[in-house]
């Protein structure tokens, strides 16, 4: 009864928000106050396509990069990341990154030599690490040259990175560890995990957070494994109830809390011991596949895949959890790039 509230309740909000629609643009204009969705697109068909909102005039430009640029993304825009004035599109199954300006969305270079690339992380003015998901390698970009310069081996594929304390701590799916590089000597550790390690990010005290997703198809749960980033000791589990394969997690602004997306959409505090009881966004008949956070509005915001086939949707809720707006979107949009 109560999940069939929630899905009458989110049909009225849903109809009640139609005027919210986004406008369809004339043009696509630089400036501030942008939302990039990444639309992987499917695999293979070499349909990725760079979805810009712009949150001041309420418009959505469903295909910047080529629009801009007179040539297709590529297949499977995986990622993107700042790195000074530009960012890096990680275009996962083309092998390769698209670099383009961040304020004018026009191409600056193309890095290629990847095998399956996922994320990118710059560590210092000289070295942007690329994690790759075909390789037991990560490869080191100059971002001047915008060549590969050498590789470091971890003997791991590796996903998301995030750096503190001068060491990079990376993922390393469907394993039961994480990767740790230290920057000053390029030596490799591993801290052990649940199953499944997939998201990290880095709180407000220099603490790292891994949402591992377990393994639902065996009855392994997920959890939440805290790791402080000086000892590389794991100083909190918190087990979940279930495993999932869709494995997003964000912090606030603050970063004192973090939202996780493991099917529905949790909000759970740096402070806490246990899972959160209920969720915080329930995700009803939506297939939330990508997850951001606005700091400057303090909103959620959530791509909604549909049937993976068809072009999906983004949604945006409160602080509060509570649903403001939604608007169409390419292909299968799993992340966002928010400035």
């Amino acid at each position: 009864m109560k999940k069939l509230i929630y899905s009458l309740l989110g049909l009225s909000l849903l109809a009640s928000c139609e005027d919210d629609k986004p406008k369809p643009p004339d043009t696509v204009t630089p400036g501030a106050n942008k939302v990039w969705i990444l639309n992987e697109g499917n695999f293979q068909a070499g349909n990725s396509t760079l979805g810009v909102y712009d949150v001041d005039s309420n418009t959505y430009s469903s295909d910047v990069f080529a629009t801009i640029n007179n040539r297709q993304l590529g297949d499977v825009l995986q990622s993107a990341t700042q790195v000074e004035n530009e960012v890096y599109l990680v275009v996962n199954n083309s092998g390769k990154i698209e670099v383009v300006n961040k304020d004018n969305f026009e191409s600056t270079g193309t890095i290629t030599g990847f095998k399956s690339p996922r994320f990118a992380l710059k560590v210092s003015p000289t070295e942007v690490l690329v994690s790759d998901l075909f390789s037991d390698s990560l490869a080191v970009v100059n971002p001047v040259s915008k060549t590969i310069e050498r590789h470091i081996n971890i003997s791991s594929t590796s996903e998301e990175m995030v750096m503190t304390n001068g060491k990079v701590f990376i993922t390393n799916t469907y394993t039961s560890h994480i990767t740790v590089l230290d920057l000053a000597t390029d030596s490799v550790s591993t801290v052990a995990t649940t199953f499944n390690p997939t998201a990290i990010g880095v709180d407000k005290n220099g603490k790292v957070w891994v949402l591992c997703g377990g393994d639902p198809f065996n009855s392994i749960n997920g959890a939440l494994e805290v790791i402080d980033g000086t000892t590389e000791m794991v100083t909190k589990t918190i087990v979940l109830s279930a495993g999932s394969y869709t494995n997003k997690m964000v912090f606030n602004a603050n970063s004192d809390s973090l939202y996780f997306l493991t099917g529905d959409v949790y909000k759970i505090s740096i402070d806490a011991t246990s899972e959160p009881t209920a969720p915080f966004i329930t995700s009803n008949n939506n297939s939330f596949y990508g997850m951001g956070y606005r700091a400057e509005s303090k909103e959620v915001w959530l791509g909604d895949a549909k049937d993976f086939n068809q072009k999906g949707q983004v949604l945006i809720y409160s602080r509060k959890g509570n649903f403001k707006k939604s608007f169409g979107s390419g292909i299968n949009p799993n992340g966002f790039w928010i400035e």
